[in-house]
């Protein structure tokens, strides 16, 4: 490998001499191949190379060079990387990140636009997952703004695409020939999936990709970050906000059920009036889960007051324990299963449900 590697800067050189994205992947190879040779001091330095090529020269991904290097490194990263090192690329990250899923958004491409907010949101999760063991060191109101933008990003996009659908009425029969190109390509993927018949569907994706390109219009209103303050200048006196985050709390960034959390934040008044946001320990995701489906499949009354109180134990209780009694009202911000659960018919005790203490 070391040996194919030099031969492919040689090349390099003679064809694209100085920084560019391939010289940039080239070190990021070195250094994952001197650490898996157990070269660290080795690995760290061409890691440190590759990203300051990367933060000298942005404009060379679309978007952004130094979020392309990092992606592929970052199970890696806390191997490469000191705490402070680590940190603080973290915090360049989170900084370009409005200006990052703005570039994401401008485009016209739906599949571009879904892998790389993915791509977003790996490196969202990894920095959850970094700060609950200690190595990022943000505080509550850190990591909420980059979770509500992130989290709400999806919703954003569409809306934002239909606004421009209704904005272009004259490029109606181009939206409905990609929506019929959407459901052909969405059909064979589930026939793959489900039944094993393997179904090419390049010719639809790529049909959709032109016909996506050629829609005319820049987005209206396309991004608009939100901040925590602002969060917390809007929430009502006698409210609170319990928002729940579904992420994998490994550093490998792998959707795996057994690492799966809620991060659970709770945003309430003091006495006094001012606002307080705290980041609750993360739930279990496999334990609400089962309480869930438990709860859907229970045949007796009594059996599903016991997953109810099982769920607001797990979900609700922790919340609670936060807030005085002038606290009335509940804005619950679901993720993951959370959306089917009726949180009202939650319960402290048979005859105690969420609904009769809170609107």
């Amino acid at each position: 490998l070391a040996a194919a590697l030099d031969r492919c800067q040689a090349l390099l050189d003679r064809l694209r001499p100085g920084v560019t994205s391939a010289s940039i992947a080239l070190k990021r190879a070195r250094a994952l191949l001197s650490l898996r040779q157990g070269r660290g001091g080795a690995a760290r330095q061409w890691t440190l190379s590759a990203l300051e090529d990367a933060r000298n020269h942005p404009g060379l991904h679309p978007q952004g060079m130094l979020f392309s290097t990092v992606l592929p490194l970052l199970p890696f990263l806390p191997d490469l990387l000191d705490g402070d090192a680590l940190q603080a690329l973290l915090d360049q990250l989170a900084r370009g990140m409005d200006s990052r899923v703005r570039r994401i958004l401008d485009c016209r491409d739906e599949e571009y636009i879904l892998n790389s907010l993915w791509s977003n949101t790996v490196v969202l999760n990894f920095t959850l997952a970094l700060a609950d063991r200690g190595i990022v060191t943000w505080g509550p109101d850190r990591l909420y703004e980059l979770i509500i933008n992130g989290k709400a990003v999806y919703s954003r996009l569409l809306r934002i695409s239909r606004r421009r659908r209704e904005a272009h009425p004259e490029d109606e029969p181009v939206y409905r020939r990609i929506d019929r190109l959407r459901a052909e390509i969405l059909d064979g993927k589930v026939e793959e999936l489900l039944r094993g018949v393997p179904r090419d569907v390049s010719g639809p994706e790529e049909e959709k990709r032109l016909l996506e390109l050629s829609l005319a219009g820049s987005l209206p209103d396309a991004f608009r970050w939100i901040s925590c303050r602002e969060i917390c200048r809007r929430l009502p006196p006698g409210a609170a906000l319990v928002d729940y985050y579904a992420y994998p709390a490994n550093l490998s960034g792998q959707l795996l059920l057994e690492d799966m959390r809620y991060a659970v934040f709770v945003l309430f008044r003091r006495a006094d009036g001012t606002p307080c946001l705290r980041r609750l320990p993360s739930v279990n995701f496999l334990r609400v889960r089962r309480a869930l489906l438990s709860l859907t499949d229970s045949l007796s009354a009594r059996a599903g007051i016991l997953f109810c109180r099982t769920l607001h134990r797990l979900l609700v209780q922790p919340a609670e324990s936060l807030l005085g009694p002038e606290v009335d009202t509940l804005f619950l911000s679901p993720d993951g299963d959370l959306p089917k659960l009726p949180f009202g018919l939650l319960c402290r005790a048979p005859d105690s449900f969420l609904c009769d203490r809170y609107s």
